[in-house]
């Protein structure tokens, strides 16, 4: 089987989280992933995952939506499908296996509006779909293994780690001030840097698979071999 690839997804986000309203909180290909969208996620699941959602730390499933939604674009460009009737599965299992606890949640979600049947179903998709382009990974990484030569490191899933900052163009003279600085400090340096410079950001890091279509930009810069660098996307400018 050929090893899969796929574009680097730049994320950003737009605002803090609020479930009071609906927000943007990230974007992945110019769609939109909101509050409402992450709030549905965890009422999912809460089903079968004991947790108060007022006090866990939503970074964790901050990270958790945005993994779903990166192995989503890459299924649908490779056309990978999961079954109806595998995720119909699933879904009655859940259903079936819920604890009287859990089911008076269910049940309190559902007649809320908080949680729908076919919000359910659609992150079992989400779910089922990343774990088998997870294992399709690793059988192919496993193959390629030559234990007489030890070359390939199993452990190694992802080839590449990218740290990235996000900053708004209204910052653009600050950045060009700076520049040189940043380009020759490690990441905590630069967070530093750019706190005393007042210049807002967003930090994400992201462990990614190979992939065969990046931005033309970050193309180039890695075809010279330069490890930081900066990017003019117009509106934001990523570091």
């Amino acid at each position: 089987m050929r090893v899969y690839k796929l574009l680097i997804i730049i994320i950003i986000f737009i605002s803090t989280l609020s479930y009071a309203k609906e927000e943007i909180i990230f974007t992945i290909n110019n769609i939109p992933i909101t509050s409402i969208d992450l709030n549905q996620r965890l009422n999912y699941l809460s089903l079968w995952s004991n947790f108060e959602k007022d006090k866990i730390n939503k970074k964790y499933f901050l990270d958790d939506i945005i993994s779903i939604r990166l192995f989503d674009v890459f299924a649908k460009r490779k056309k990978l499908n999961v079954e109806k009737e595998e995720i119909n599965d699933v879904f009655n299992k859940i259903i079936n296996n819920l604890a009287n606890q859990e089911l008076i949640l269910y049940n309190e979600l559902i007649k809320n509006n908080e949680l729908t049947n076919n919000i359910i179903l659609e992150n079992i998709r989400y779910d089922l779909q990343r774990q088998k382009i997870i294992e399709a990974l690793l059988k192919e990484k496993i193959s390629k293994i030559s234990l007489s030569k030890n070359k390939y490191d199993i452990i190694n899933i992802f080839d590449i780690n990218f740290n990235y900052f996000t900053v708004s163009s209204k910052y653009r003279e600050k950045l060009n001030e700076i520049s040189n600085e940043l380009l020759n400090s490690e990441v905590h340096d630069i967070k530093e840097i750019l706190n005393n410079s007042n210049i807002e950001y967003n930090y994400f890091s992201i462990d990614l698979i190979k992939l065969d279509q990046l931005d033309e930009q970050i193309i180039n810069n890695i075809s010279k071999d330069n490890k930081k660098f900066i990017i003019n996307k117009g509106d934001y400018l990523i570091i």
